[in-house]
């Protein structure tokens, strides 16, 4: 696998599949004004077993987020998957 999984800042979560955490960052303060930008220290990786509630057609569904990606998941470049608010 070369992507990982990770949480950018923790009261507004972006979640952000890139290779690195500097990748994730750097895609971060990128889309976003720079009252918003995040450091180094407000970035995690999560485990792809790791439990969310995920928005679906049908309502919510519990799912991992290895799940929720699909096993049929191509990493080519960051790209934000979910967020929180």
């Amino acid at each position: 696998m070369d992507f990982k999984i990770f949480q950018v800042g923790e009261d507004y979560s972006t979640y952000i599949v890139a290779q690195t955490k500097e990748e994730a960052l750097e895609y971060h303060n990128s889309m976003v004004d720079a009252e918003w930008h995040e450091t180094l220290e407000g970035v995690t990786e999560v485990p792809l077993d790791k439990k969310g509630r995920f928005e679906a057609e049908e309502g919510y569904q519990d799912l991992t987020f290895g799940e929720f990606l699909g096993s049929d998941f191509v990493y080519e470049k960051p790209v934000v998957i979910c967020w929180n608010e």
